[in-house]
């Protein structure tokens, strides 16, 4: 997810600032950081990007949750099981990241349905200016989407802390 959001981040930036592409295609140092880059112009005010916010937190999720070896990447995935006859415990991590209830899996896959519709929302930018669909119907749909995908996440959400 965090690959798809650096490049929907560098889509933006072109949708946005066209004249940027021939640096883009001469592989200009600005575009190998630019989630950094992004956030940088977002600090300062920026208000060119809305739904760069949004990306980038993301981002930040995928990488304390998944990509970085730290404590915070592994502390969720310990599990604790006791050994029989004994007050000992085996302490279990569980190094790739899984989920063992169907509600935690549920959460998980509407977390990434909502990143990745996240990321539609950039293309859609592009789409609108060169393609100019001018169709009601899937723009009613896609407004539906985004706060359908939230009010599903919360639900699953709440079932999911339920059952710790």
């Amino acid at each position: 997810m965090r690959k798809a959001i650096d490049a929907s981040l560098t889509a933006y930036k072109l949708i946005i600032e066209p004249e940027l592409t021939e640096n883009y295609i001469n592989r200009d140092k600005y575009f190998q950081f630019i989630k950094a880059r992004v956030q940088r112009e977002l600090d300062k005010g920026d208000t060119k990007y809305p739904l760069a916010k949004t990306l980038i937190n993301l981002h930040d999720t995928c990488s304390e949750f998944g990509s970085h070896a730290d404590i915070s990447s592994f502390f969720h995935r310990l599990e604790f099981k006791d050994l029989p006859n004994s007050n000992k415990q085996n302490i279990l991590l569980h190094y790739f990241q899984f989920p063992c209830d169907p509600e935690e899996y549920r959460f998980y896959y509407l977390v990434t349905l909502r990143a990745f519709f996240q990321m539609f929302l950039v293309f859609k930018i592009y789409l609108d200016k060169k393609l100019i669909i001018n169709d009601q119907k899937w723009e009613e749909i896609i407004k539906v989407i985004g706060p359908e995908l939230e009010r599903l996440l919360m639900e699953s959400q709440a079932k999911f802390n339920e059952n710790p």
